[in-house]
């Protein structure tokens, strides 16, 4: 098995690492910010919980498109 270095091992959650890195924290809470463009899609949110329910609906609606 090839591992890379720079992406950590798969677990039960295999695309928990690039999520997180989408959720940003700030002054006011917690902001869900575009991987690309640094663009806010929403926030700030009180709690980590909410801002990652926001994460899902970007990305249910990213991949729906078509």
């Amino acid at each position: 098995m090839i591992v890379c270095p720079a992406r950590p091992s798969v677990s039960a959650e295999p695309h928990t690492w690039r999520q997180v890195s989408m959720i940003k924290k700030v002054t006011g809470g917690y902001k869900v910010v575009s991987e690309k463009s640094g663009k806010n899609l929403g926030g700030p949110y009180k709690t980590m919980a909410e801002a990652k329910k926001r994460l899902r609906q970007v990305e249910f609606f990213k991949h729906k498109k078509g």
